[in-house]
């Protein structure tokens, strides 16, 4: 009886090792011939090198992400991928729904990843709070967030962590703005909210937060259940932040019409068009701070870095902003607008450090195919946006920061560049982004020089991890009136 037990687990076992080799190590033979992307727990540097050499010659790589999937390098097959949102669907979660990210974010829930179907359906609840006719209305909460800022950084008389102080920017604006809820971490960055939320989402040196690398690495959420200490300090931090977006949305119960948190509140009532649950709500409430504040943060941070580096840049920028808006007067929404130049260094900085690396996964919804690659059903497709901002053919001369080279379009592919992402499911936000990153960029060159410590790098400095881009790299700020 012994004998025939161990015999029994022993081909249990060999079959679970088949099973996972078979479905997680393999490399699909339609796959094969394609040159692999270094694993993410290689330098992302490296990583990153090596995707862009690749795509000098090659339209396609693959990547091992808990199995065997495909990374699109060139600009055509990235369109095909992303106006085809049917045949391409995001793909599931690969989180478990114990697994912090998803208790975050809720994955497969919010209109970031969910399919096309639900996506129409979150999307036309959210869709009037980002109207570029209602965004103007936001004109003046930014300024008056940016306003906050300044005085703050005129009290620093050393080089400061940008990064740092946009992300309390944003968050503050984006709080304010949508759900008529002030974190106030531009003045007070220790305040309960504000605090368990960078908690969560720490992109810091530490990298503590609940997309610290070593969660993606371990599958199906499993490292997240241990009893540590870590996670139960983490688990507690989840459920603070849970009842924090409850009670956003019921700001909605007072809020304008057309707010954020009014549209999501509207939409969960008996018989509403486009029904959805107070879980969907929180997970589009998260995925919007995560997306909308992060993102616009590394933005413009990475912006102040150039400008900083070329001086000659930043004075152009500063005679433009004198021109159109004036010395102390504030950005109107129209004056922003015409701002084309400093609109062009924002662009040049969003190309050569894309706050999203690569775009969420897609998947196959059938047998298909991209121009020379057949691909079975089932088969994760992503698209590394690093690679489309810097294939030669696309921009010459493509390491060098040159505002100039968005003067003129004509001779770009449209998918090229794409921050944003592009197609059907582009960032809603893209307007509420870029309106805030004028005005404070604006206000900023109104008031500061910018420049970089003495012995700095002449490189950007961006944080070696997977994630969304985190920039490293200091500034020094002089008062113009000094």
């Amino acid at each position: 009886m012994l004998l025939y037990i161990l015999g029994s687990l022993g081909f249990a076992l060999i079959g679970f090792i088949f099973y996972v080799w078979y479905n997680f190590i393999r490399v699909p033979p339609e796959l094969a011939h394609l040159p692999a992307l270094p694993p993410l727990w290689v330098s992302q540097s490296e990583r990153h090198r090596v995707t862009r050499e690749i795509a000098k010659t090659q339209p396609f790589a693959r990547q091992w992400i808990r199995n065997w999937g495909v990374v699109v390098l060139h600009p055509e097959p990235a369109k095909i991928v992303e106006t085809n949102a049917s045949l391409y669907e995001k793909a599931p979660s690969r989180f478990s729904g114990r697994s912090f990210i998803s208790q975050f974010l809720g994955f497969g829930y919010n209109v970031v990843g969910v399919q096309t179907e639900d996506w129409k359906r979150h999307r036309a609840v959210i869709n009037p709070a980002f109207d570029p006719a209602y965004i103007r209305n936001f004109t003046n909460i930014f300024n008056s967030e940016a306003d906050k800022l300044l005085a703050e950084l005129s009290k620093i008389d050393t080089p400061v962590h940008a990064h740092d102080w946009l992300q309390r920017f944003t968050l503050d604006c984006l709080g304010i703005a949508c759900f008529g809820f002030d974190f106030g971490s531009i003045t007070n960055p220790n305040n309960e909210f504000a605090a368990v939320y960078h908690r969560l989402v720490d992109q810091g040196p530490s990298a503590a937060g609940i997309f610290a690398p070593k969660r993606f690495l371990v599958p199906f959420g499993l490292l997240d259940i241990l009893p540590t200490e870590e996670n139960r300090r983490m688990q507690k931090d989840l459920n603070d932040w849970t009842r924090l977006l409850d009670r956003m949305v019921k700001f909605g119960e007072t809020s304008q019409d057309s707010d954020l948190a009014a549209l999501l509140l509207k939409a969960n009532s008996p018989g509403a068009p486009n029904y959805l649950s107070m879980e969907e709500i929180r997970s589009d409430v998260a995925v919007f701070f995560l997306a909308g504040h992060e993102t616009s943060a590394t933005s413009v941070a990475s912006t102040m870095w150039y400008l900083a580096r070329y001086p000659e840049v930043q004075q152009r920028a500063y005679d433009e902003i004198v021109k159109v808006v004036g010395k102390h007067e504030e950005p109107t929404f129209q004056a922003q607008q015409e701002l084309q130049y400093l609109t062009n260094i924002i662009s040049e900085a969003n190309r050569l450090t894309p706050p999203v690396r690569v775009l969420p996964q897609r998947v196959a919804m059938q047998d298909t195919e991209l121009p020379g690659l057949k691909l079975k059903k089932g088969t994760h497709v992503s698209v590394s946006i690093e690679s489309l901002h810097h294939l030669e053919r696309e921009w010459p001369n493509s390491d060098e920061f040159n505002p100039d080279r968005f003067s003129s379009e004509a001779h770009r592919h449209p998918f090229s560049w794409q921050p944003f992402g592009a197609g059907p499911r582009v960032c809603l936000g893209r307007p509420f982004s870029v309106l805030e990153q004028r005005i404070v960029l604006v206000k900023l060159l109104q008031k500061f020089r910018l420049g970089l410590p003495e012995g700095a790098p002449q490189h950007i400095q961006v944080a070696d991890r997977p994630g969304l881009l985190r920039v490293e790299s200091r500034v020094t700020i002089h008062s113009r009136e000094a």
